[in-house]
């Protein structure tokens, strides 16, 4: 998460030094260690490593794209909101998920004709079933059948 990128970074920028006093009493501090020399690098080394980001801040988002970008890789960042917005501009390629609601709006009435006909076709099944199978009788056994 994060949080830890934010750890990262301070033990990178200076292990005891300045930045980790100013995170402790200031958190405009901790936002911008990831863009120190010295993170950026640590960050750039770190990254190839690591299989899945996921929960970060915009500024984590940033920091993880520049540091893939740094290490010579090609980057492609998918994002869904505003707060992806610097991350989608580090990438090399950025994608944005919009909704489109006249579309959304089209795919839900789909998906609703649909579970109509499955939920059809599953009673004719059912009905099929219990006519091949012998006749239910009113109080639910076979009818013909000796209790």
């Amino acid at each position: 998460t994060g949080d830890v990128l934010t750890r990262f970074g301070l033990s990178a920028a200076g292990g005891g030094g300045a930045y980790r006093s100013a995170a402790a009493s200031s958190s405009d501090d901790e936002r911008h260690v990831l863009q120190d020399p010295a993170a950026r690098k640590a960050l750039a080394d770190l990254v190839p490593l690591v299989s899945v980001f996921a929960r970060h801040a915009p500024r984590h988002k940033e920091a993880v794209v520049a540091a893939f970008n740094e290490a010579g890789r090609h980057t492609l960042f998918c994002g869904d909101g505003t707060n992806d917005v610097g991350a989608l501009k580090k990438a090399h390629v950025g994608v944005s998920i919009i909704s489109v609601p006249d579309v959304e709006k089209k795919q839900r009435a789909a998906n609703e004709t649909l579970d109509a006909v499955r939920a059809e076709d599953k009673k004719k099944n059912r009905k099929k079933k219990t006519d091949a199978g012998g006749r239910k009788s009113a109080r639910g056994g076979n009818a013909g059948r000796k209790s």
